[in-house]
């Protein structure tokens, strides 16, 4: 009975031991290894900010937590975890996204062209169009004239920002009377494109032939929808259509590599090309 009694204890004892780190030392505290989607979460423990930018990793003693995650312009959200001394959990959360950031852009010239940093994104009145946040340098052109205003701006996280730019200095003089007032048309509803090319070319609308950019393309604005593309490498040695789809207000992403099947034949490469001009792509993207 003795016997049985001091292995109990024995058994206690080790089954309770607490964790200890390399020099044998008992381990305090927990960790937590926070990841949210999207990242860039700010995290707070008990009302207390702890981090800026998710992924980041917590040090917490023993016990039972609020924890709260907040992307920027987007609505909070909390949880309750628990940890132990020695525990590492690896934390993944979903956290609530913005609203998308939208820009109206009003003109006394119907149908003027708008370009929102170097690109077309419609024509006046423009309603509503999905934006990337930051800074904003809006052009217009007159279709008639070819006169170009600009004005310089800056679009905040889920804004929805109202923007009027007249040709005309001074509007004094009283209309006349030209009837009911056409009702406004909104634009197609519109997303953001984000697309990587390798090797690095050029993409164009495959219907239209209107270049879009240069890759790696980055946000992008595109009206929403289905969208063949063409992808084109630098120096015109490799071709290809692809097909996108586009959400409204998020964020598409697409990576593509030119091969050798996309060849375009009886390419023949510039004098000046050097001997690595009909070379295979490089390898993918990784």
């Amino acid at each position: 009975m003795r016997a049985l009694l001091i292995t109990l204890a024995l058994i206690s004892a080790f089954g309770c031991r607490a964790k200890v780190d390399a020099e044998g030392n008992p381990i305090e505290v927990a960790r937590v290894r926070l990841r949210t989607f999207p990242t860039g979460a700010r995290a707070w423990i008990d009302g207390e900010l702890k981090v800026e930018s998710t992924p980041a990793t917590l040090i917490l003693k023993p016990g039972k937590y609020e924890l709260k995650l907040q992307l920027e312009g987007a609505e909070p959200m909390t949880k309750v975890i628990e940890v132990s001394a020695g525990d590492v959990t690896e934390l993944e959360v979903k956290v609530p996204t913005p609203a998308p950031s939208t820009l109206t852009v009003l003109s006394d010239v119907e149908g003027a062209k708008v370009r929102v940093n170097g690109y077309t994104r419609g024509y006046t009145p423009l309603l509503e169009a999905t934006t990337k946040p930051g800074p904003l340098d809006i052009t217009l052109t007159d279709p008639v004239t070819h006169r170009a205003r600009s004005i310089q701006s800056e679009l905040l996280i889920g804004e929805k920002k109202v923007i009027e730019l007249f040709f005309t200095d001074v509007i004094s003089a009283e209309l006349p009377d030209a009837g009911p007032e056409a009702p406004l048309s909104k634009p197609p509803p519109t997303g953001l494109l984000t697309l990587g090319l390798k090797p690095d070319g050029r993409v164009f609308d495959a219907n239209t032939e209107a270049k879009l950019g240069d890759s790696p393309l980055v946000d992008l604005g595109i009206a929403a929808g289905t969208h063949e593309l063409l992808l084109e490498s630098l120096d015109g040695q490799y071709r290809r259509i692809v097909e996108i789809d586009v959400e409204a207000g998020k964020t598409a992403v697409y990576r593509f590599r030119l091969l050798e099947a996309d060849r375009v034949p009886g390419w023949v490469a510039p004098k000046d090309a050097g001997s690595g001009a009909d070379r295979a792509p490089p390898d993918p993207l990784r």
